[in-house]
């Protein structure tokens, strides 16, 4: 049996999403406020340094193919 390649997400990491999502709004609604402000903005902090991590990698190539290729325009 062949194996083809989806873009879209699977039902199982959307229905794990979802459920997570929602256990973390509802332990979120009865903390109070400043406990919520710290944990966003650790989340947040966290986040940051990973794009920032990902971005200042050295193997990371330096634009993708369609970047690089010549802007196709639509008058001829």
């Amino acid at each position: 049996m062949a194996t083809t390649s989806s873009t879209d997400p699977s039902n199982y990491m959307q229905e794990l999403t979802r459920y997570l999502s929602n256990i973390m709004n509802s332990v979120l609604l009865g903390l109070p406020t400043e406990i919520k402000e710290l944990i966003y903005f650790d989340a947040l902090s966290h986040a940051a340094n990973m794009i920032l991590v990902r971005f200042a990698s050295p193997g990371l190539p330096l634009c993708s193919p369609l970047e690089a290729s010549p802007p196709v325009s639509g008058v001829d």
